[in-house]
């Protein structure tokens, strides 16, 4: 079916708008549908934002900012996704044998110390510092860990050992079973979105400290999928769903980065007692 919409929208409150030009006249949505299907233009066509949007305005840090004030998670996966794009443009260039050309970003994480990076975590308070460190300081070399079972863990932490102030943003997208313990609350139709675990503080906050730390090569991370949902009362429909995730180790960089910061859950604590929902 051939169709074109000059309003594109995820939900009720975040609408683009997109006016049709050609030589000069400004289009109406019918008029461009049928100019297309005239000249059998292919389809699907791409709308590069990178030619409207200015980086230097716009870049991965400051979406990850905007997706904690906002509790909008696509902006937080954009953000990673941007954040790991970039990533892979940079590359060695081997000129000969002897020369090897390093780029700017391969050469800030070779020569920033662990000591460094500790100063720079604990002098800028923010939450993407504070999801670093939470990986920092519940990963290991060996084990594969992932942004939800550290959550978990560390959400669970806060409520039974650190005595964390229950008004804490730490807990906002959990609930307490019969058990006592904390789970993430799923994301479904009886849920309001903005309570949800995957636009919680703490969620949002792991994601962006996991783009700091493999930015800076603290974590080693893969890529994996999962089938299905969470929740045991699922409906047909979730547990026929995929969803792509991350599981990192720590580098031999994170581990002295751990080893070097001696007081990794009193940074911790201090921070998610001084954020209140």
């Amino acid at each position: 079916m051939f169709g074109m919409s000059s309003t594109l929208g995820m939900s009720t409150d975040l609408i683009m708008d997109i006016k049709f030009k050609y030589q000069g006249c400004t289009l109406e949505n019918l008029e461009a549908v049928a100019l297309m299907k005239a000249a059998k233009a292919p389809q699907p066509f791409e709308v590069d934002l990178g030619k409207l949007i200015d980086i230097k305005v716009i870049d991965s840090q400051k979406l990850f900012k905007l997706s904690v004030e906002q509790q909008n998670p696509a902006l937080a996966n954009l953000a990673f996704k941007l954040a790991t794009t970039e990533k892979k443009e940079f590359k060695v260039v081997v000129k000969a044998p002897t020369s090897v050309k390093v780029s700017k970003k391969q050469e800030l994480v070779t020569k920033t110390q662990a000591v460094d990076i500790v100063d720079y975590l604990n002098r800028k308070s923010c939450y993407r510092n504070a999801g670093a460190t939470l990986l920092l300081h519940f990963c290991t070399t060996t084990e594969s860990r992932a942004i939800r079972d550290i959550a978990v863990e560390f959400a669970n932490k806060c409520l039974s050992e650190y005595k964390i102030d229950p008004r804490s943003v730490v807990f906002r997208g959990f609930t307490k079973t019969k058990t006592g313990l904390l789970e993430p609350i799923e994301t479904h139709s009886a849920v309001v979105r903005r309570d949800s675990f995957h636009v919680c503080p703490l969620y949002i906050a792991l994601r962006a400290g996991l783009t700091y730390c493999d930015n800076n090569g603290l974590l080693s991370i893969r890529q994996q999928y999962s089938n299905g949902s969470h929740s045991e009362n699922a409906s047909a429909k979730a547990d026929l769903m995929r969803r792509m995730f991350y599981t990192f180790k720590l580098t031999g960089k994170g581990n002295e980065v751990k080893e070097t910061w001696g007081d990794m859950e009193a940074y911790l604590v201090k921070f998610f007692n001084s954020r209140h929902v």
